[in-house]
């Protein structure tokens, strides 16, 4: 995954975050500006405004992915690996992972990176940040906010399987190319051919 691709994940995850939180505070009443004098504060300064927003979505991000993927972890992992690990002589995922890393190709590894890893990253973040905004926004009651509230419930929990069955098919990948790496690093020698190299 290339650099450019991997910030604008982490920013999409900061804007996830701080979505809860201005509603947030919002909701506290620490924040009391319109919608219109913020339309109006973009127009005129949007490259300060875009400038700052980077700043403060980068590191919300990248904070917000670590506290997921601990979560996520916690609820799946063990269920995961039980699952794909199932037959081989190994203790943890992580075996596995370093040891494609480390005897596949390029190709290879980038192949398997390339389209699951965004998903599992997007839905794991998507989970926990969406449930608390619908969250917030439901302490509103009856209101506008209501199907926005419910709308962000719904995404939430139907993130948590997507993480799953992306996690899941990611997983199985390394374990299939573990499988194959090894056969070709260790290959089984034939009976015959034993026999002869005894003789």
């Amino acid at each position: 995954m290339s650099i450019t691709a991997l910030i604008a994940e982490t920013i999409l995850i900061g804007c996830f975050a701080w979505s809860w939180v201005v509603a947030l505070l919002y909701r506290v009443g620490v924040l009391n500006v319109g919608l219109a004098e913020v339309a109006a504060v973009v127009h005129d300064h949007t490259a300060a405004v875009v400038f700052a927003g980077v700043l403060l979505t980068y590191p919300v991000g990248a904070m917000m992915n670590t506290v997921s993927y601990t979560l996520v972890v916690w609820l799946f992992a063990r269920g995961i690996n039980a699952r794909v690990l199932a037959g081989l002589n190994v203790a943890t995922f992580n075996e596995v992972y370093v040891y494609v890393l480390q005897h596949g190709s390029k190709q290879l590894v980038e192949e398997i990176q390339s389209f699951i890893v965004p998903v599992m990253r997007l839905s794991r973040a998507a989970a926990p940040n969406l449930f608390i905004l619908g969250t917030v926004l439901l302490t509103w009651g009856r209101g506008p906010q209501l199907p926005y509230a419910c709308i962000a419930i719904c995404i939430a929990l139907l993130a948590l399987p997507a993480f799953y069955i992306a996690s899941t098919d990611w997983k199985q990948e390394y374990v299939a190319a573990y499988r194959m790496l090894r056969e070709n690093t260790h290959p089984q020698r034939h009976p015959f051919r034993r026999k002869h190299a005894d003789a």
